[in-house]
């Protein structure tokens, strides 16, 4: 991409997009959720850290593989010990398996609200099925115009229920950072929560199905990318906005959202709970779609790089990813075995090992990133400047405090 100008980098927006539709989910909406409601709008100033640091990360990731054309998974197996593939590769079993039940779950409560005609379960299958057969038979091209169409639909649906609330001068004040030790929780959570975990490895290969491969790119990355997360910064805002106005006590018992959509209610009327319904479905049904697309490419990616040669090269082999075996299995493992915890409770041990490994992703995330980007004979010009290993050490630091505080919350 040659000297373009900014009108044309734009026409380059779209794995963004899918990114930020694939991040922004129930758990995103909780998080947030729960933050508006305990603290006020006193606590948006986390939900512009946390878009900021999962930028920071992102757009390392992406740098990396414009510069060295393999993926950060590649370089994980490539230059670190084989424990860490099998590491992860249990990881993702684990959070794909939670997070895909978790994720159709809501997708069924967003449409049974909005039709009480079904259970949150028979809705919460057939979206699950419904996802499986549009990722199958569709192309990625596909996906990106309609997580678009999706995207929009949230964006403006809850903005709009957030600005019908009204606006005041102290609610922009809480985008002025202030440190309150009773707010660390909600921090920790909005930025875990926010823009996604593992989702963001996904990017790697929607960069590739746009055939993004050379730094030629980097300035239409950096662009989409600030896109993505304007978008999920400014969703979540208003997430905030709208919780702030609830009692923290309406949002027991999992009523999260219907405690949301009534507060809108009584602001305007059942026309706005409706909207804010739509726009909620919206979101988490987008993210539903991200994730079943997305995350297969992951798992084929770590089963190639099992098979192949370490010294291979692999620049066009991501792009074949959706016509093999293993994707399609990973598909079928999203799409269809977590539909069993909707009739059961999560088992404990499911529970404490997804907890322990998922804690240290993140950290584990920004030190390979931040040890990797400053290789000269690897990065060349592209290698870590000033700002991205400051980023790059408070993510590193941050998400060290939220792994120590997640596991010493846990139950054995």
């Amino acid at each position: 991409m040659k000297k373009n100008s900014f009108l044309q980098y734009l026409s380059f927006i779209g794995p963004g997009i899918v990114l930020a539709a694939t991040g922004i989910g129930s758990g995103d909406m909780i998080a947030t959720a729960v933050g508006g409601a305990n603290f006020g709008t006193g606590i948006l100033w986390s939900v512009g850290l946390g878009v900021t640091l999962k930028f920071a990360l992102n757009e390392s990731m992406a740098r990396f593989q414009l510069a060295t054309g393999e993926t950060i998974l590649e370089a994980w197996m490539k230059y670190l010990h084989r424990s860490v593939g099998i590491v992860f590769l249990i990881y993702l079993l684990l959070w794909s398996f939670i997070v895909a039940a978790a994720t159709v779950s809501a997708t069924g409560l967003a449409a049974h609200t909005l039709f009480p005609s079904l259970s949150v379960a028979q809705w919460a299958v057939i979206h699950s099925v419904v996802a499986y057969v549009l990722v199958k038979l569709g192309s990625y091209h596909f996906l990106e115009q309609l997580m678009k169409i999706l995207v929009a639909g949230m964006f403006i649906l809850i903005v709009y229920c957030a600005w019908s609330l009204g606006v005041s001068w102290n609610t922009l004040q809480g985008f002025i950072p202030s440190i309150n030790a009773k707010h660390m929780i909600s921090v920790f959570s909005i930025v875990g929560a926010v823009g996604g975990s593992v989702t963001l490895l996904s990017y790697s290969y929607w960069m590739q199905e746009r055939k993004w491969e050379g730094l030629s790119y980097l300035k239409a990355v950096r662009l989409d990318l600030f896109v993505a997360y304007a978008l999920t910064g400014c969703f979540c805002a208003a997430v905030v906005m709208i919780a702030s106005r609830v009692e923290s006590s309406a949002l027991q018992n999992g009523n999260i959202v219907i405690a949301l959509a009534e507060q809108i209610e009584l602001a305007s009327n059942q026309l706005g709970k409706k909207l804010f319904i739509w726009g909620f479905w919206a979101a988490v049904f987008s993210s539903v779609l991200g994730v079943w697309q997305g995350v297969p490419y992951i798992f084929q990616n770590f089963m190639q790089c099992q098979r192949q040669n370490k010294h291979a090269k692999n620049s066009n082999r991501i792009l074949s990813f959706v016509h093999q075996h293993a994707y399609h299995l990973f598909l079928c493992y999203l799409a269809f075995p977590p539909l069993l915890l909707l009739l059961f409770n999560k088992p404990i041990w499911v529970v404490i090992v997804y907890t322990l490994v998922g804690a240290l992703f993140m950290p584990f995330l920004a030190l390979s990133l931040f040890l990797l980007n400053n290789r000269k004979k690897l990065m060349h010009t592209a290698r870590n400047q000033f700002f991205s290993n400051f980023a790059l050490i408070f993510c590193l630091l941050m998400f060290i405090a939220m792994a120590i505080y997640k596991i010493s919350k846990l139950k054995f």
